[in-house]
Formats: structure tokens, sequence, C-alpha cells
């Protein structure tokens, strides 16, 4: 097995930053759109399948909008946090 070299690891974890920012965007933009069409036919859909539909709705909204809030943030500044100590010190800064 090779040792990928600190270059590649910033080229890997800018990478990896990008698509993160990218896939917060999108489940942004998704769950958005699904609290619209959820509100929009919540007071009119009164029955067993919307009992269900509520059941596996609510664990999961929960859990999106926690994530988009507070971890989802905290992840991306961690990650920009380290690609700036990676890039400081490839740059020849304190060791």
């Amino acid at each position: 097995m090779t040792m990928a070299s600190l270059d590649d690891v910033l080229d890997a974890l800018r990478h990896y930053r990008h698509t993160l920012v990218t896939f917060d965007a999108a489940l942004a933009q998704s769950h958005a759109q699904l609290r619209k069409h959820h509100d929009a036919i919540d007071g009119l859909w009164h029955d067993e399948a919307s009992r269900r539909y509520h059941l596996a709705f609510e664990p999961l909204d929960s859990f999106v909008s926690t994530y988009l809030t507070n971890q989802a943030p905290q992840l991306e500044a961690f990650i920009g946090a380290k690609l700036g100590q990676l890039e400081h010190y490839l740059q020849g800064g304190d060791s």
C-alpha cells in the first residue's frame, strides 16, 4: 500500500468539501420542497395512509432539519478549518 502525499490529501480534502457543500445545498433544496408539499396537503389528507405517512415523515423531517441547521454547518466549518491548517502547513507555515 502506498502512502499519499500531503498534496494528494489536500486535493482529496478540497474535493470532499466541494462534494459536501454541494450535497448539503441539494439536500436543503429538496427538504424545502418536501416541506412545502407536505404543508400543502397536511390539512387535507386524514386517513390510515396519512397516519402511516406521518409516522415515517416526522422522524425524517426532524433528522434532516437537525442535520441542516446544526451538523452540516459544523462539519463544513471543521473541514474548512482542516483545509486551512493543511494549506498553511504546506506553504511553509508553523510546524
